[in-house]
C-alpha cells in the first residue's frame, strides 16, 4: 500500500502547486489586497479543466499569502521563473 506524501508545513491549501503558480499566486502580483486579487482572478483566462480550483475567498487568499511568506527561500525563487 502506497503511503500518502505529507505536505510541507508551510503549505496551507490542498490546491495543486501548478494551479497556484498558473493562476492564484500569479494573480497576487501587483494586487496586494483581497479585492484587487479577486478582480485579477476574474480577468484570467481559466482553462476549463482548471476552473474547479477557482477559489476567490478571503480564506484562500490569506492561506496563499501565508504560503508565500512561509515558504523556503529556494522555493520562493522558483516562483520568480514561473511568473510573467
Amino acid at each position: 500500500m502506497a503511503q500518502k506524501k505529507l505536505k510541507p508545513s508551510w503549505v496551507k491549501t490542498d490546491i495543486p502547486r501548478d494551479i497556484k503558480v498558473k493562476y492564484l499566486w500569479r494573480a497576487m502580483i501587483g494586487n496586494p489586497t483581497l479585492a484587487s486579487w479577486q478582480q485579477a482572478m476574474t480577468r484570467m483566462d481559466w482553462e476549463k479543466a482548471d476552473e474547479q480550483y477557482y477559489r476567490a475567498s478571503r480564506d484562500t487568499y490569506n492561506c496563499l499569502r501565508d504560503e508565500i511568506l512561509e515558504m523556503p527561500e529556494d522555493e520562493f525563487k522558483t516562483l520568480l521563473y514561473c511568473t510573467p
